[in-house]
């Protein structure tokens, strides 16, 4: 049952960051970044950051169905490519269809929403991986049979 809260979770946070703004822009309409944008065109950039979000979907579906060492692996990748995306900071971005470059000053909410739906899943995965495997109190004895 918990699985699901989290892939609920995550669903959500996910659909309402792309109607947010993903970057604050130095020039420009925030508006014109709005991740379902960044989501649409994003890939044909061919930034291997973009790839975050088919993991993100693969990882979501290995933990629907309890896959845990598949979900883990594929969210903590996607969870890493987004935590990457903090490097668009400062870089030069086309500021609307006419092609002139403005700067990301900062993410914007939709990006820490997009990428709170990375690692939400994420550490949920880390836990349900461990989930019943409790350390052992002691060591085990080294017994050396019945002898006497």
């Amino acid at each position: 049952m918990a699985r699901y809260i989290t892939v609920a979770i995550a669903a959500v946070l996910y659909l309402v960051s792309l109607a947010l703004p993903a970057f604050d822009l130095e020039q420009g309409d925030d508006t014109y970044y709005l991740g379902v944008v960044v989501l649409l065109f994003g890939g044909f950039s061919l930034d291997p950051r973009w790839l975050a979000n088919p993991l993100w979907l693969a990882g979501v579906l290995c933990l629907s169905f309890k896959l845990r060492l598949a979900a883990l692996l594929t969210l903590a990748a996607a969870s890493g490519l987004a935590l990457l995306c903090l490097t668009y900071v400062g870089a030069p971005i086309a500021r609307d269809a006419s092609g002139t470059d403005t700067t990301i000053l900062q993410m914007g909410l939709g990006y820490y929403l997009w990428l709170g739906s990375m690692l939400v899943p994420t550490a949920f995965a880390l836990y349900f991986l461990f989930q019943g495997r409790e350390a052992p109190d002691a060591p085990p004895q080294l017994t050396g049979g019945d002898r006497e």
